[in-house]
């Protein structure tokens, strides 16, 4: 059988049993970039006093799997995967690259915190980063991932899609090759849309455009990726770039759910704006803009959870939260 993507000995696709949308779904886009892979019927989530994972014990499965096969290096997907309509012309230019260089974990797809160097004209190394929507793991990396997964799972801090420990060698493609649809989470028990965790470090537009399937969905991602980019600048003191970061968001989305529900740690930063004041004048815009978000849209913030609102509360009136 010829590699998987030019890349990998073979590939998976977890999913649950009975979730047959999901399934076609997901099959018709391997299909299309002529895929084979072996469905894994997922198995119960991990549950802790103090964390919950509905697909972790699916990976580890998996993983236990492969380091008893023939397979050396192993593809590893989730049913709500979505790939570049060119995914196959691209794995062809980077496949020498992905076999010239040494590596542990090597993810199409991922919600990028930190990079470090690029290893070579098309991979990049993770410093930081989570999601196995889409990620290929050599076999002899097994024992040694399976390990970083029990320490987390045992610390119940993070998830274990952080990878947090061992240092691993982890790396990621130039450009994006998978994201994820939006669509109901088991994890969050609601539709979640994780377009602009993606889009804040890869090109959003440039994915669109070589994804016809991205291009049919009703996402918010290029206004809530302005929203958590002014969070950031907000949070570092640089309130005036913070300002113009909120103003373009609100310009592209006027819903605020669909921009504070993109990052929990939006609402802790805004929460307490006073603590990243660098002039009296920025931060004043800076709060008025926030105020101003509160007032226009206070049938959207009435939507929110309870315990959002009461944040959302402690903003306008200047307390901390």
């Amino acid at each position: 059988m010829p590699p998987v993507l030019d890349c990998f000995d073979c590939a998976y696709v977890i999913n649950r049993d009975g979730d047959i949308d999901r399934f076609e779904r997901v099959s018709a886009r391997l299909r299309s970039l002529e895929v084979p892979f072996r469905r894994f019927s997922a198995l119960p989530p991990f549950r802790s006093e103090s964390l919950y994972d509905p697909s972790v014990y699916s990976h580890v499965a998996i993983l236990n799997e492969v380091f008893l096969s023939n397979c050396e290096t192993v593809l590893i997907l989730e049913d709500d995967v979505v790939f570049r309509d060119d995914t196959r012309r691209w794995m062809s230019r980077l496949s020498p690259e992905i076999r010239a260089q040494k590596w542990e974990l090597l993810y199409l797809g991922l919600h990028l915190h930190e990079a470090s160097e690029p290893v070579s004209e098309h991979l990049g190394g993770v410093k930081r980063g989570n999601h196995t929507h889409a990620y290929a793991i050599h076999r002899e990396a097994i024992p040694r991932t399976l390990d970083c997964i029990r320490r987390t799972l045992a610390a119940s801090v993070g998830t274990f899609d952080g990878f947090l420990y061992n240092d691993l060698i982890r790396l990621y493609t130039i450009p994006i090759l998978a994201i994820q649809e939006p669509t109901y989470s088991y994890t969050y028990d609601r539709v979640v849309d994780r377009l602009a965790q993606y889009f804040i470090f890869f090109d959003g537009d440039d994915f669109e455009s070589h994804c016809a399937e991205m291009r049919t969905w009703n996402s918010n991602w290029r206004a809530t990726r302005e929203f958590v980019q002014g969070v950031k600048m907000h949070r570092k003191g640089r309130l005036s770039d913070a300002l113009d970061a909120y103003r373009r968001g609100l310009r592209l989305c006027p819903q605020l759910r669909a921009a504070l529900e993109c990052d929990p740690a939006c609402l802790a930063i805004l929460s307490n704006p006073e603590q990243f004041a660098v002039s009296e004048e920025i931060e004043d815009a800076a709060n008025t803009t926030l105020e101003a978000i509160l007032q226009h849209w206070q049938p959207e913030i009435e939507k929110l959870p309870v315990a959002k609102l009461d944040d959302l509360k402690r903003v306008r009136s200047g307390g901390s939260a």
